[in-house]
C-alpha cells in the first residue's frame, strides 16, 4: 500500500485512503480512480496511451475505450472543481493519450519519526534482555568437585542434543514447505477466477431496472411512477458520483443493482425498491412505497432517504430537502411534471409532444417555478433542433425572447441548476460562448445532467477541442443509458459529426 501523500497544486491526494483533499474538504474516490491518479502522480508530465494505461493501471485487463474515457472524465471533473486548471490537470494529447499537467510534490505519510524511534528502542530492549538471559545461563558456575572429563562428556552430549534439535527443526520446516506448496498447486482454479471477478466489480457502477407488474395498466400512473423513479435517481447522483446503467444490457462490472417494481394491489399503487450489493451478495433494501399523488414529493423523499442510508451515504436532511426543493409544490403541477419526466425517459417518439404539453400545463399552474420555466425552454428548443423539417428561426427567437424577459428574476437567486442549463443553451444559440461557459461552470460536477454534458460538448467544439467534446459525448451516453442521446447531440445548436464515436461503439453511422 502506498503510504505517501501527493500534492497536486492545492490538492492533497492520499492513495492509501482513496481520498483527495481540497481546502480541508475531502472527496472519496473509488479504487479505479485512485489507482489511475496514483499512476499519473508517479509519472507527471508524461503522456500515456489508452493501451499503456490499461497495462499499467488495470494490469492488462480487457477494457473498452469507454471505460478509460469514463475514468479520465470522472477524475478530471473532481480535480477541476477548484477551477484552477481549465482541464482538471489531466489533459488530452490528440492521437497520443493523456498526461498529468501539474507539478507533483511527494510527502511521506508513513509512521512518525517518534513512533519509529520508540519501536527501535523497544526492539533493542528485547534484544538486550535476551542477550542478558543467555549470558546468565552461560555463566552458571559448575561444581568444583566435578572431574574435567565429566565436563567434556556433558558438553559433548549438549552438542549432540543441539544438532538433533536442529535436524528435527529442518525436517519439520521442509514438511511444512512441501505441504504449503501442495496446497497452492491443488487450489481450485475457480477460486482465483472468483477473486478476479470480485476485484473487477466497481462500487460506483449501478445497474438500474424498472419492472412493471402485469396488473398495472394505467399509463398515467405508470408515467408518474417512472418520473418519480428518475427524479429519485437524479437526486441520488447529486449526493454521490454514481454511474447508472438504466434499462439496458446490465454492466458486468456493476457493484450494485437497483430494481424498481411497479405494483398494483387491491386498487393501490406501489413502488417496491430493492437494492442488492453484488460485491457482498447482500440485499440492503427491500421496501414497498405507497404511491399517493397528493403526497408524491414526500414519497420520493422517503425513498431517497432510505436508499442513501442503505448505501451508507451520510447526507444531512437539509441537503435532501434542497435537492427536492426545485420541484413544483402544487400537487397537480408535480403530477404533471412527473408524467412529463416519465415520458422523456420512455424514449417514445409518439409521446414527445405529449411531454411538452404536460410541462406547459404544469407551468401554467405554477408560473414562477424556476425548474418548470427552464425545462419548458430546454425541451421546446431541443424539439426545434431535432425536427426533421429544420430549425424554425422565428420560434427559436421567440423562445429566447421569452426566457430573456425573465432573466433578472431567474438569475438573482437560481432555485434550480436547470436555470443555468437554459441560459447556457440560449448563449450557445446566440454565439455567446463566454456566457455559456460561465453558466456551465456554475453547475457542480455531481449535479451535471445529460443536457449539461451535451452543452459542454458543444462548447468544447466551438473552441476546437474535439477530444474534450468526444469525452463529454461519451459521458452523456453513459449517463443517459441510451444511444438515442446521439439524436439530440448531433443536431443541438449546430450539427456535430459523431460518426467516429458511433463506429467505436459498433453503431451505424
Amino acid at each position: 500500500m502506498d503510504k505517501k501523500r501527493y500534492k497536486i497544486d492545492n490538492w492533497i491526494f492520499i492513495p492509501s485512503e482513496n481520498k483527495c483533499i481540497l481546502d480541508e474538504r475531502s472527496v472519496v474516490i473509488d479504487n479505479r480512480l485512485s489507482n489511475l491518479l496514483l499512476f499519473l502522480c508517479q509519472h507527471p508530465h508524461q503522456t500515456f496511451s489508452r493501451d499503456e494505461l490499461i497495462n499499467e493501471v488495470w494490469n492488462g485487463s480487457f477494457l473498452t475505450d469507454q471505460v478509460i474515457t469514463q475514468s479520465i472524465f470522472e477524475l478530471r471533473k473532481i480535480l477541476k472543481s477548484n477551477q484552477r486548471h481549465p482541464h482538471g490537470y489531466i489533459i488530452t494529447i490528440p492521437k497520443r493519450g493523456y498526461k498529468l499537467d501539474a507539478e507533483v510534490e511527494i510527502q511521506d505519510d508513513s509512521l512518525s519519526t517518534e513512533d519509529n524511534n520508540q519501536d527501535t528502542e523497544n526492539a533493542h530492549a528485547l534484544l538486550n534482555t535476551a542477550h542478558t538471559n543467555k549470558e546468565a545461563v552461560r555463566e552458571v558456575p559448575q561444581p568444583s568437585s566435578a572431574p574435567s572429563y565429566q565436563k567434556e562428556r556433558e558438553a559433548a552430549h549438549q552438542r549432540r542434543s543441539s544438532r538433533g534439535k536442529l535436524i528435527a527443526f529442518c525436517c519439520l520446516l521442509l514438511v511444512a514447505t512441501l505441504a504449503s506448496l501442495f496446497y497452492y498447486v491443488k487450489t481450485p482454479e475457480s477460486s482465483a477466477t472468483s477473486t478476479r471477478k470480485f476485484s473487477s466489480l466497481e462500487p460506483s457502477v449501478i445497474n438500474v431496472s424498472i419492472k412493471i407488474d402485469s396488473n398495472t395498466t394505467d399509463p398515467k400512473t405508470t408515467r408518474i411512477e417512472i418520473g418519480a423513479i428518475n427524479s429519485l435517481l437524479n437526486d441520488l447522483q447529486y449526493n454521490k458520483n454514481f454511474r447508472l446503467v438504466r434499462n439496458t444490457t446490465p454492466s458486468p462490472v456493476a457493484g450494485k443493482s437497483l430494481t424498481f417494481h411497479l405494483l398494483e394491489e387491491n386498487g393501490k399503487k406501489y413502488i417496491d425498491v430493492e437494492y442488492y450489493n453484488n460485491i457482498s451478495n447482500f440485499m440492503h433494501l427491500d421496501r414497498k412505497y405507497l404511491i399517493n399523488e397528493n403526497d408524491l414529493l414526500l414519497t420520493i423523499k422517503q425513498m431517497l432517504t432510505n436508499l442513501l442510508h442503505a448505501l451508507h451515504i451520510n447526507v444531512p436532511q437539509q441537503t435532501i430537502d434542497s435537492a427536492l426543493s426545485e420541484m413544483p409544490t402544487n400537487p397537480q403541477a408535480l403530477e404533471l411534471t412527473m408524467q412529463a419526466i416519465g415520458i422523456v425517459f420512455n424514449n417514445n417518439d409518439a409521446d414527445k409532444l405529449k411531454a411538452l404539453t404536460l410541462y406547459q400545463q404544469a407551468l401554467d399552474i405554477e408560473p414562477d417555478n424556476h425548474y418548470l420555466i427552464a425545462m419548458n425552454y430546454i425541451y421546446k428548443m431541443t424539439l426545434l433542433y431535432i425536427s426533421n423539417t429544420g430549425i424554425d428561426n422565428d420560434k427559436k427567437e421567440a423562445l429566447n425572447n421569452t426566457l430573456m424577459a425573465q432573466k433578472s428574476m431567474l438569475l438573482s437567486d437560481p432555485q434550480s441548476n436547470k436555470v443555468h442549463e437554459a441560459f447556457a443553451l440560449l448563449a450557445l444559440t446566440t454565439n455567446n460562448t463566454a456566457e455559456a461557459q460561465q453558466h456551465l461552470e456554475k453547475i457542480h460536477y455531481n449535479q451535471q445532467t445529460v443536457m449539461t454534458l451535451l452543452l459542454n460538448a458543444k462548447l468544447a467544439e466551438t473552441f476546437g477541442n474535439t477530444a474534450s467534446a468526444s469525452e463529454y459525448y461519451y459521458q452523456a451516453l453513459h449517463k443517459s443509458g441510451s444511444v438515442r442521446v446521439f439524436e439530440v447531440a448531433e443536431t443541438l445548436v449546430f450539427y456535430s459529426d459523431l460518426s467516429d464515436i458511433k463506429k467505436k461503439l459498433g453503431l451505424k453511422p
